[in-house]
């Protein structure tokens, strides 16, 4: 190779090798620094930094933890916690429970920053929660079941987050770099296959040699490198405000909007089963409850606690949907067990025609509220008033919980006699439909 070649291929100017590399092709030396010359040149065009965070995460992270963690859970329950298959199998499908929820790790990393970094952060954190996780179920004896599942998925999590994490560095860079992209994307693939290869290489022998909860105690080593990976990689701070407030916005309500799907799976996996009486009083509580939030974020208590505004909005509006869900759901469901027979119709659009009533009025009397506390467009001494008046409403329904049926949702709640008189009316139209036929034949 002529001095000439070299210094193409080093040139800042063409980061892309030339065609006369592959001059050199046929040199068995050539073959095998190809490999190191490609890395090179993505360490001088995307930052090294970013490399190295890719190499931690989709080879040592994803690739090689996720392989060994495979393995090695696989028997830790056999053998420490002496599960049956059938058990083991339904656990290993919760594992993925991290990694349906990549969309709210995704919004957190967008517009949740912490101390000015969007990415650096969960790094970190996704490197604690592994540790934490790890060393619980590698150290300690045989765990509750429940307990040690957690840790499990904890350790899930920890890949999962990490894995959002990266892949909006990747974007970003894929963005500012396309003709990069294809090499990024050619990277982490090799880099998840080789630690996959790995992990699954070493993890029999591991566990052979140390037990299944040793083998578990060196899924530390990914966790740590992730902490260590959120205090080098490099990120600009952003310190100035956003501009598109707008998206913002749309983000905390489409926030919104997956938390009331996370309260209507907790009302159908676990509250469906409650009285009507009790199941609504603790809603309306935790409704009233959560509506304190709004009273804490306007008197700026939040900042005192230390929690920044944007991370407080999510939390408010995550916590007032998620409940909010929980008191409609039974709502609705006795409301359709309170329509008589023949008017069902009716009956129910008249109970949501009083819902959109007491809407109507809300607004309107919220309206009167704000003005009667001068609340404008530029002054917002009094809006604490307004919101604790709110919440106090909201607690004094309580007081009306005394009119709800003590009875199971399953239960039958109309009359007896309305739902025979019902019956009969109908088998008594099925014979004169017969009757009206053999006149007619």
């Amino acid at each position: 190779m002529d001095p000439s070649e070299t210094q193409n291929l080093h040139s800042p100017d063409d980061p892309i090798p030339s065609p006369k590399d592959h001059e050199a092709a046929g040199h068995p030396l050539s073959v095998i620094l190809e490999p190191f010359r490609w890395i090179r040149m993505l360490c001088q065009e995307l930052n090294a930094s970013f490399v190295l965070g890719v190499a931690l995460v989709y080879g040592l992270s994803q690739g090689f933890a996720w392989s060994f963690l495979r393995v090695a859970a696989d028997y830790y329950w056999k053998d420490v916690q002496k599960v049956q298959p059938s058990m083991v199998q339904m656990f290993a499908g919760l594992y993925y429970v991290p990694w349906v929820m990549k969309p709210i790790w995704g919004v957190l990393t967008d517009v949740v920053p912490v101390l000015g970094y969007r990415r650096r952060p969960y790094f970190i954190l996704a490197g604690i929660l592994g540790v934490a996780t790890t060393f619980v179920v590698s150290t300690f004896g045989k765990l509750p079941i429940i307990l040690a599942l957690l840790c499990l998925i904890g350790i899930m999590a920890s890949i999962a987050i990490a894995d959002v994490t990266i892949d909006a560095c990747i974007a970003t860079n894929s963005i500012e770099r396309p003709k990069l992209a294809p090499d990024m994307q050619s990277l982490c693939g090799f880099l998840s296959s080789l630690g996959a290869l790995i992990g699954y290489s070493t993890s029999g022998f591991f566990v052979h040699h140390l037990g299944a909860q040793g083998a578990l105690g060196l899924m530390s080593i990914p966790p740590v490198s992730l902490i260590l990976l959120g205090f080098v990689i490099f990120e600009l701070r952003t310190n100035h405000r956003s501009e598109k407030q707008e998206e913002f916005v749309g983000m905390i309500y489409a926030t919104g909007a997956m938390a009331s799907m996370v309260g209507v799976l907790i009302y159908h996996k676990l509250l469906k089963d409650y009285q009507f009486k009790s199941l609504l009083f603790y809603a309306q509580l935790l409704f009233a409850v959560s509506g304190m939030l709004d009273l804490i974020f306007v008197l700026r208590w939040n900042l005192k606690l230390g929690l920044p505004d944007y991370f407080f909005v999510i939390l408010e509006e995550c916590s007032v949907r998620i409940t909010g869900r929980i008191r409609w759901m039974p709502m609705m469901v006795l409301s359709t067990k309170l329509c008589p027979p023949g008017i069902e119709g009716t009956f129910f659009a008249l109970l949501m025609c009083i819902d959109s009533l007491g809407s109507l009025t809300s607004k309107t009397g919220g309206g009167m509220v704000l003005h009667l506390f001068h609340v404008t467009r530029t002054d917002f001494r009094n809006l604490w008033l307004a919101v604790l008046v709110r919440n106090l409403l909201r607690i004094a329904t309580l007081g009306l919980i005394f009119l709800i049926p003590k009875a199971d949702q399953t239960s039958v709640l109309l009359p007896p006699d309305l739902l025979k008189k019902s019956d009969s009316d109908e088998e008594e139209s099925l014979q004169l439909t017969t009757m009206n036929q053999k006149e007619d034949i």
